[in-house]
């Protein structure tokens, strides 16, 4: 690729099979890979991701930072959140009172994403006007946050969403998401590993951010092409939840059973979190359709 304005988001342990399962050769891609931005070219970078504020001083090519730092570039800040929306301010250079905006995608992370595109955006020259005023209309891609809906069960009403969230940064942003729009329901993290190589490499952290939901529900890993690990598995996963003391996660193998199985687990008010790149997807779609199947449960 040789882009003209290329943004960073984040540098995270991910897919280190492809960087010989070294994190430090991961972060240099990231710095070769802005090398090939041509001289007059610019590179869009989220100050507020430690790895990403590292490459800056490397960086040979004009650099814009975003972030909700207070030395970015493209600033945000009065960040709050009512349900799905999240309200916040954008400040250009040297300009303090900035300009209200409203995001319905959820979370600290989305708004971190559209301060990203608005700094791409002032770069190429639009007005911030023109930049902020879609914004509310804009609903995320695929499944970031999607609403599957909302069903009437024995146990009471509750509330889904699916997200593709897949890494254990993702579903702290989502949890957190989840907890500061809806903060008197109980969370109930259903998810599906992906890969058992991102399983085995962040094990840890995967059970750590899971451990912070109210309820945990885990399938078996989704391979996406891979042979299994010794010892990698969501029961494991499971037990290493199970030990930090604070939920009991219950493993149903088969992700396809899903919507007969959850019912008799949830509660009135329930906000069902499904989560992961795999399969879980269709699932979602399916109880889009169809609603939860009570009657196997």
């Amino acid at each position: 690729l040789q882009p003209v304005v290329a943004l960073i988001t984040n540098i995270d342990r991910d897919h280190l099979e492809a960087y010989d399962n070294s994190f430090d050769n991961l972060r240099k891609a990231f710095l070769e890979f802005l090398h090939h931005l041509p001289f007059y070219g610019a590179a869009v970078l989220c100050l507020d991701d430690e790895y990403v504020a590292d490459l800056i001083p490397s960086v040979t090519r004009a650099v814009v930072t975003y972030g909700l730092s207070e030395r970015a570039d493209i600033r945000g800040t009065d960040v709050r959140q009512e349900g799905r929306a999240m309200h916040f301010r954008v400040h250009l250079p040297n300009e303090e009172e900035g300009i209200p905006v409203t995001l319905n995608l959820p979370g600290e992370h989305n708004v971190r994403n559209a301060l990203g595109a608005i700094a791409i955006a002032w770069e190429l020259g639009l007005d911030l006007p023109s930049i902020t005023g879609c914004m509310a209309s804009f609903g995320g891609i695929g499944r970031p946050f999607a609403e599957v809906g909302e069903f009437d069960l024995e146990a009471g009403r509750i509330m889904v969403v699916e997200d593709y969230g897949h890494h254990p940064s993702e579903l702290e942003a989502t949890l957190a998401a989840a907890r500061d729009g809806w903060p008197d329901k109980r969370i109930v993290a259903v998810f599906q590993p992906h890969r058992y190589s991102r399983t085995h490499d962040l094990f840890d952290e995967f059970s750590q951010v899971l451990a912070e939901a109210d309820a945990v529900v885990l399938t078996d890993i989704y391979p996406a092409g891979e042979a299994a690990i010794d010892g990698v598995d969501s029961g494991a996963l499971c037990q290493s939840i199970r030990a930090r003391g604070r939920v009991n996660p219950v493993l149903i193998s088969d992700v396809m059973d899903l919507p007969a199985a959850l019912p008799s687990m949830l509660e009135d008010g329930d906000l069902v979190l499904l989560l992961g790149a795999g399969n879980i997807g269709h699932v979602a779609q399916l109880m889009r359709e169809d609603g939860f199947d009570e009657d196997r449960s």
